[in-house]
Formats: C-alpha cells, sequence, structure tokens
C-alpha cells in the first residue's frame, strides 16, 4: 500500500471520528455540500472569481452567510455587511482569531507574524499598541511630508514615461512605505528593498493558501523531507530561509543608520528610540526589539500592495469615466486658483481635505467599484500531493469558540471569510451597484441614513482585526488622486488605425486584487501643470 494512502486513511478516519463526537444543538448555516474531508475542494468553479462565487452562493442559499467544507476545515462566508458587523464587531471576543496554519506558521516559522499573531495573546496587544501609537491619525499625519516629497517624484515621472504608468504606481508606493517605515529612500526603479517586498509577499500568499494538507493533518510536518510526496516540506525550508529577509534585512539596515548617526526619523527609528530612552514597556531590550522587527515588517509588507492596487484602480475608472474625470477636475481647478482648465496655480496640499467634495465621493466610489481586497483570495494552488482547486481565501478571521447566529451554530475554529465585493455591490444600501456614480455619496437621503455606507466601514475590515493603517493610506490616496486630477488627464488608448480601446474591467486572483493591464494615455493637461510638477 502507498505510504500517502496510508495517511490519507488514517486523517479521514480522525475526521469522521472527530466531527461524530460534535454536539450541536442547532443546524449548520445552508451552502454546497462536497466529499467527506475534502469538501467543494474538487468543485470550486475555476473561472469565476471567488468573491463572484460566494455572493451567488448566498443568493441561491437565501442567507446572508454561507458555510462549507474544504479539507476538514469549517469555512462560513460573510456576504452581508449588518452580519460582519454583527459578529465581527459586536462580537469580536469570538471573530478576532485566525485559523492554524501549519505550513505557514510553523514550517516558514511565521506564527509571530502581525497577520496571523493569535487574538488574544500578550504579542497581539503590544504589536496593535506599537502600531497605533506611530498609526494613529495625529501620528500619521507628521508622514505627510515624506508622502508628498515621493509624490513629487512620481510626478515627474508619469510626466517622462506615461506608458510605464503600472510600474511608477508600484514604485511609488514602495518608496512611501519604505521611507515611512525605515527611513529608507528608493533611488531606482529596480531598487532591490522594492522587490524584496513584491519576492517574499507572493511567497507569504503561497504558504499561507488555503490547500496545504499539512495544514488539515498536521502530524505531516514530521513527514522526512525525502518521503514520497513530502514536497511541501522541501518548499517550506527554501521559503522559510527567505522570508526572514523581509523582516531582518530592513531593520538590521536601520540599526545601523543609527549607530552611524546617519538614520533618518522613522517608524522604525522611532521606536529603537523609545528603546533607548527607557519608555517602550518590555521585559527585555532583545524582546522589546523582536516586537518591533516584527511590527515594522508588517507595515513594510502591507503598505505597498493595497496603496498601488488602489491606485491602479484609480487610473482605471478615469479612462472609462471621462465625465467624471472632467467634473472632478473642475472641482479641482475652482479650488487651486486655476484662471483656465487644467492650468492650477498650486498643487492639491493635505490641507485641501474637506474642501472637495466631489472628489472625496470619487475615492470613496473607486473603493466601492473595485475594492483592492474583495475578500483577500488567492491564485490557484496544488493541493499536495492529489488534486487542484481555486483557493477560496487568505487572510480569515475564525472563531474561537462555538456561536449561535439568526439559528445556525458556528463551530469553534470555522473561518471567517468576509465577502466585501458583496457588501459593496449590496442592491438593498448601494442602489444600482454595477454603476460607477460617486453622486450616491453626496445625494444620501436624510430618512435613510443606512443608504449608501461610507465604503471605509468594509474595505478596511472589521473588529479588533481592523487595518490600523487606515490614515496613513486614506492620505497617500487623496494626495495621489487629487494631484494627478489637477495635472493630468486620462483618457482611452488608441490603437494603430486611430480607434479607442475600452480597457476591460477584470482583476487578478489574489489577496489584493490589481486589475488586470490595460492600455491609457496620460497626458500633462497643460504648460502651467507641467511647471508646476517640475519646479
Amino acid at each position: 500500500m502507498h505510504p500517502w494512502t496510508i495517511v490519507l486513511a488514517l486523517a479521514l478516519t480522525g475526521y469522521v471520528v472527530r466531527h461524530a463526537s460534535r454536539r450541536r444543538r442547532s443546524p449548520l448555516p445552508p451552502g454546497p455540500k462536497g466529499l467527506p474531508f475534502f469538501g467543494i475542494a474538487s468543485k470550486f468553479p475555476k473561472d469565476v472569481p471567488s468573491w463572484i462565487t460566494y455572493w451567488r452562493w448566498g443568493r441561491q442559499y437565501g442567507s446572508p452567510i454561507v458555510y462549507f467544507k474544504l479539507l476538514g476545515k469549517d469555512m462560513l462566508v460573510i456576504n452581508s455587511l449588518e452580519v460582519a458587523m454583527e459578529l465581527l464587531d459586536s462580537r469580536g471576543a469570538i471573530y478576532s482569531d485566525r485559523p492554524s496554519s501549519t505550513m505557514f506558521g510553523d514550517l516558514l516559522d511565521r506564527r509571530n507574524s502581525v497577520f496571523f499573531v493569535k487574538y488574544g495573546s500578550d504579542r497581539f496587544r503590544q504589536y496593535r499598541r506599537l502600531l497605533n501609537s506611530q498609526l494613529n491619525p495625529r501620528a500619521a499625519s507628521t508622514y505627510v511630508p515624506l508622502q508628498v516629497e515621493e509624490l513629487r517624484k512620481f510626478l515627474r515621472g508619469l510626466l517622462r514615461t506615461p506608458e510605464k504608468f503600472r510600474a511608477l504606481i508600484r514604485r511609488n508606493a514602495g518608496a512611501v512605505i519604505l521611507k515611512v517605515t525605515y527611513g529608507y529612500s528608493v533611488d531606482s526603479d529596480d531598487d532591490h528593498f522594492v522587490r524584496l517586498a513584491d519576492d517574499r509577499i507572493r511567497i507569504s500568499e503561497q504558504a499561507s493558501a488555503p490547500g496545504w494538507m499539512v495544514d488539515s493533518i498536521p502530524i505531516l510536518k514530521y513527514v522526512p523531507s525525502w518521503f514520497p510526496g513530502a514536497r511541501f516540506k522541501r518548499l517550506a525550508a527554501k521559503w522559510r530561509e527567505e522570508v526572514k529577509d523581509l523582516c531582518q534585512v530592513p531593520f538590521a539596515w536601520v540599526k545601523n543608520q543609527m549607530a552611524a548617526g546617519t538614520a533618518i526619523p522613522s517608524f522604525t527609528s522611532q521606536l529603537l528610540s523609545d528603546i533607548e530612552s527607557g519608555s517602550t514597556p518590555g521585559a527585555s531590550a532583545d524582546e522589546r526589539a523582536d516586537l518591533i522587527m516584527w511590527v515594522s515588517s508588517g507595515l513594510y509588507a502591507a503598505g505597498t500592495d493595497t496603496t498601488a492596487c488602489y491606485m491602479a484602480n484609480f487610473f482605471l475608472a478615469m479612462t472609462l469615466f471621462p465625465d467624471v474625470q472632467r467634473r472632478a477636475q473642475e472641482e479641482l481647478d475652482a479650488l487651486l486658483g486655476a484662471q483656465a482648465p487644467g492650468e492650477p496655480t498650486r498643487l492639491p496640499e493635505f490641507t485641501d481635505r474637506g474642501r472637495l467634495p466631489y472628489v472625496e465621493a470619487v475615492i470613496k466610489e473607486i473603493h466601492r467599484w473595485a475594492p483592492a481586497g474583495p475578500i483577500g483570495k488567492l491564485p490557484t494552488m496544488s493541493l499536495d500531493p492529489w488534486l487542484t482547486c481555486d483557493s477560496p481565501v487568505a487572510l480569515p478571521h475564525a472563531t474561537t469558540e462555538d456561536d449561535q447566529y439568526n439559528g445556525y451554530w458556528i463551530p469553534k475554529g470555522t473561518s471567517i471569510i468576509t465577502n466585501r465585493w458583496a457588501m459593496l455591490h449590496d442592491e438593498d444600501i448601494y442602489p444600482d451597484p454595477m454603476t460607477f456614480n460617486p453622486d450616491r455619496f453626496l445625494e444620501k437621503p436624510e430618512s435613510d441614513s443606512a443608504l449608501n455606507p461610507d465604503p471605509e466601514t468594509m474595505i478596511f475590515g472589521f473588529g479588533r482585526r481592523a487595518c490600523p493603517g487606515v490614515y496613513m493610506a486614506n492620505n497617500s490616496i487623496f494626495l495621489g488622486v487629487t494631484s494627478i486630477l489637477a495635472t493630468f488627464n486620462i483618457f482611452k488608448a488608441c490603437d494603430s488605425s486611430g480607434k479607442e480601446i475600452k480597457p476591460e474591467v477584470r482583476f487578478a486572483r489574489a489577496i489584493v486584487a490589481h486589475p488586470e493591464e490595460f492600455q491609457c494615455s496620460i497626458t500633462p493637461r497643460s504648460d502651467a501643470a507641467i511647471r508646476l510638477i517640475e519646479s
């Protein structure tokens, strides 16, 4: 008998025994049925994005929550904002954990990652305290000069090589987060630290994806790497060494800069300075430094991808909706003292927030229309060593105990998937949700305040796992959107015959759903705009 056949037989036996002994007083929520242990792994649609599949299941089963099994794991999708707020916010003490991951947490030694650390642990509380101390609204405003400095470089790059706008977006997002997090300046389009973040994030996405058999049968982590079918052990050993760099290399660079007296003030240097001054609590200086290293790497990893995704979505939206772009530019021209359309006398500033209602509505509508993290989905993965499926989620919440909701039983350890795309396209709260319409945020009727809620309540997460970098991200987005609209026109590109090329609205199936490659024409609005950019 093949060794893996024995392993699978033991796993199935354990699964049956464990679930037969469960006591439940209520039915499970409705959802698709699958095979014992494997669940829906082999049936998950491969030609449709996960967020669309989950939304369709919600309609099929007539429920805002959908339950299914995947490799022995309980999975629950929430398609409703109301339910998400009830469970993840109001019952946050139960719904704020992360599912255990033997592959990512144990074999790659990433259990201390900011994104996966266990809820309620001392380390979780210390992480949140450190992040909030440096990312609260007041602290985030101190990073604005750094964001403006990098934005000016981006505008000059866009002026010279507009066809490289996607690469420029990526470089700018990486430059901002590296400057804020480590005080590091990006001086080339192929910067080592920017590539380091990109490469290591892709590894983390793959290692934390559902589908690794070792996550469902943890005892497999003791299988020797030479054992037949143990490819996951060899991959884990390789990836473990590579992802260490994400934490250690930039952190060591900051410490060296501080020792040499050349460090630029940053998130990391400020926290390390607090250790030296004795103002940071903790058992020892080394333990406090370890906390700071992990927190800094979390900010470094998360800050680049999401902002870059939003800005790419902004260019796509402006290409597709020229009337929206024109109206936003008219509002900006009026504020910036333009004597003629496209001839501003200054560039937008952080203090202009609150004075551009239509532009702010456009920013919100892009968040709603194309959320950067629709559910946190990962690309197709191989389920070592048997089958392949379109892995449906990463970074879910998890329940720490059994719970009841609306007459349904939600088991302890259930992975909770928040389908933000479904929430942001819910016709009950966003009328005509498939239409791009910023006016929905300007015409909210007083009689129904539940209509058209601010997308920020969803896109930055829920409950006690919500993103602490929301204020810094919003500042970058506001400055970027307003400065680009003030100085550039974004139109559809034309083919060799002069016919306009309409981009397809398609998004990558990843934790952060970047739009697929598209063409557009980017030109300065006037000579005055060029002078402002180059000054």
